[in-house]
């Protein structure tokens, strides 16, 4: 197996990438009160906004390179370092192409051999892995997981009067970025909030789709897509 950031294939620097490499789990971000005289604690974590919220976690990865001579174990590691080391990355492993995650790397020199050395990067990454495929784009098929994978292509929908729209979230929350040629009225299943949008690309703030199956009902005409880039744990 191997891993690109930012596009680029480590193997392209001749690192071989070890199965040991680690995700860490990523810690939801507990808000709990204790109350004197009360048994437990109050936990208050999604009262906000029913959401909840997590750390940033670690993506640890271990990598061999066969170098025959120590220069060219250095001018490896300085070029992984010029690439990668204090930088934002995009992290994408082959065995799950379908995601890729976001984060700061470093670069670490772990040991210099005579025959093979060891390079670990590690990524502070955000808590969520990214669709690669966003719902509004082209959609790339390649990486699609037909077993497990959900196709959310919400591109140029066509309103003609009235329009009723199947619209299936994920466990990251999102705000959708629509794109409407006319003015339209949009209301979520059953409930009688009226959603005005206008001609034009904006993100709709007052809007969040979670992991759940809604109906988009649009009143207008014209076309309208909804760009939503999902994400899992």
């Amino acid at each position: 197996m191997s891993v690109k950031l930012n596009g680029i294939d480590i193997k392209t620097y001749g690192c071989i990438l070890l199965e040991n490499y680690d995700i860490a789990v990523a810690e939801p971000k507990l808000k709990q009160i204790d109350i004197p005289g009360a048994n437990g604690m109050l936990d208050i974590t999604d009262q906000i906004n029913g959401l909840v919220a997590y750390s940033n976690r670690d993506i640890t990865m271990n990598f061999v390179k066969r170098t025959a001579v120590k220069k060219e174990w250095h001018e490896v590691y300085s070029d992984l370092a010029n690439a990668f080391h204090g930088k934002k990355v995009k992290v994408v492993f082959d065995n799950d192409a379908t995601f890729y995650w976001t984060g700061r790397a470093n670069v670490y020199a772990i040991k210099e051999g005579q025959q093979y050395s060891a390079i670990q990067i590690v990524v502070n990454a955000e808590p969520f892995k990214y669709d690669v495929n966003s719902s509004g784009g082209d959609w790339l098929w390649d990486p699609f997981n037909f077993t497990r994978d959900i196709a959310r292509n919400y591109n140029n929908i066509e309103v003609d009067g009235y329009k009723e729209q199947r619209i299936i979230g994920t466990e990251l929350a999102v705000n959708p970025k629509i794109t409407a040629s006319s003015s339209m009225t949009m209301t979520i299943d059953d409930d009688a909030t009226i959603y005005n949008i206008q001609p034009g690309t904006k993100t709709y703030y007052n809007i969040t789709v979670t992991n759940h199956e809604y109906i988009f009902k649009i009143k207008g005409n014209g076309t309208i897509t909804f760009d939503m880039k999902g994400g899992s744990l």
